[in-house]
């Protein structure tokens, strides 16, 4: 269970960035002690990942681009990356039609849900549903919101690794994306700023890590995901 002063709250998962996939789960394990658990590869979308658990049904996910797989502009945005990056959030949305009418409300335009599934090794099939914003109305700070549908998220999956201490979403309209975060259910506490900002800080035993945003990713993973609603993106 979390409250409102969790910084889980309404949180699904985290997105962190890297150009190689090895690289990044080596500099987690380097700077906090955290070994990440194999993820997937996100067949059409150019990445693959690697994830740990933050608790409460919450977790991490670290995303770099496949070589195995054809450029996208998300796999090229991720390949001008530094080093490990905070490019977004996901927020949990049970409730998608409720969340389309309040965005709808607040004047804002919703691309097509994407449906997604992927076999796990246990025989079971994880099926979710995202929703994303048009990228020339909204900031990073605007997250993209999930729902699971019947299936056990990853979040409850994961071994419990890493602590989420603090998560800070900035934006100057903070109000508009505070409201949609009421419409969806989820952790309506954006802060106002002049420019819009995420900041995450990470613990594991005694060591802490903070992670910022980037202006390589300036709305986030919206526009940069979208996929044909009508081709479920398959995660192998």
């Amino acid at each position: 269970m979390t409250t409102r002063d969790d910084p889980r709250t309404g949180l699904d998962h985290l997105i962190v960035g890297c150009a190689d996939l090895a690289a990044g789960v080596q500099f987690f394990e380097q700077r906090l002690g955290q070994p990440l658990s194999p993820g997937g590869s996100h067949s059409g979308a150019g990445t693959r990942n690697a994830l740990a658990g933050l608790g409460a049904g919450a977790y991490f996910e670290l995303l770099a681009p496949d070589p195995d797989q054809a450029d996208t502009p998300a796999s090229l945005a991720l390949s001008e990356l530094n080093e490990p990056t905070l490019l977004h959030w996901a927020a949990r949305c049970p409730a998608m039609q409720t969340l389309r009418a309040g965005a709808s409300a607040l004047g804002l335009d919703l691309p097509l849900l994407q449906p997604g599934r992927r076999a796990l090794a246990d025989g079971d099939t994880l099926r979710w549903t995202m929703q994303f914003l048009a990228p020339s109305e909204v900031d990073r700070a605007y997250p993209f919101f999930i729902d699971w549908q019947d299936s056990i998220p990853p979040g409850r999956r994961l071994p419990e690794g890493m602590a989420l201490t603090d998560f800070t979403v900035s934006s100057p309209a903070a109000t508009t994306v505070n409201a949609l975060l009421v419409a969806a259910d989820a952790r309506p506490d954006v802060r106002m700023a002049p420019s819009a900002g995420l900041t995450a800080t990470l613990q594991h035993g005694e060591r802490s890590l903070t992670l910022t945003s980037s202006s390589l990713f300036p709305t986030g993973l919206h526009g940069l995901w979208r996929q044909p609603a009508t081709t479920p993106l398959e995660h192998t």
